[in-house]
């Protein structure tokens, strides 16, 4: 540490030296590095506060790497982009937000986007609004289950009596369980927040619709 302090010192005393002194001391130091060189080991260990300063020089003046007689210019350039990432890694390291959505969670949004085939994201959100599953809207058009459009996505009706007995069941669907963006996604008849209990899939119209209902 005093090594480092005596190095700001004297970086300050720099500042108003001539220039003749100034390139005298650099000549004397380049002489002792050779000397030292010659002598140390191959290879030398630096501590972190070294490299730091070494980087640091080289962010200044890339040019400096000229100067470098106990360290390869290589290796400063390589304590540079490791630094580089570092930085980086933590930049872009998650900082709160939302929690991760649970497996369970995900492969409810995979079955319910499979089984319904003419639901969007916002369709699914609203089921799970009322299942009590506290998800984003964005996050369920991500885990939906990229699809072709159905080669059958409609009721055949048999008859008149077969048609009254799906108008009927459509309208009690409707207005009972189906959510709309218009109601803040609750249905005509209001459909209590359900939390507790096991989900299921009831299908409607030969499954070309499901309600979902906790049991």
């Amino acid at each position: 540490m005093r090594d480092h302090v005596r190095l700001i010192v004297w970086t300050v005393v720099d500042l108003f030296r001539s220039r003749a002194a100034l390139e005298t001391e650099i000549l004397t130091l380049r002489q002792q590095i050779n000397v030292l060189r010659r002598a140390a080991p191959k290879k030398q260990t630096f501590g972190s506060i070294a490299r730091v300063i070494f980087v640091c020089l080289y962010r200044l003046l890339p040019g400096v790497r000229d100067a470098l007689g106990i360290v390869k210019p290589e290796t400063v350039v390589k304590w540079h982009r490791a630094g580089f990432r570092l930085y980086w890694r933590c930049k872009s390291r998650a900082r709160g937000g939302r929690p991760t959505i649970p497996l369970e969670i995900r492969r409810l949004v995979r079955e319910m986007s499979i089984a319904n085939p003419l639901w969007g994201a916002p369709r699914i959100h609203g089921e799970l609004l009322k299942l009590g599953v506290d998800i984003g809207q964005t996050s369920v058009a991500k885990y939906m289950v990229r699809r072709r459009e159905p080669c059958l996505d409609h009721v055949i009706v048999f008859g008149e009596r077969h048609l009254r007995h799906l108008l009927l069941c459509y309208m009690r669907y409707y207005n009972g369980a189906r959510t709309h963006l218009s109601l803040e996604k609750d249905a005509p008849v209001s459909r209590a927040v359900d939390r507790a209990g096991h989900i299921l899939c009831r299908p409607i119209f030969g499954g070309l619709h499901h309600q979902y209902v906790r049991i």
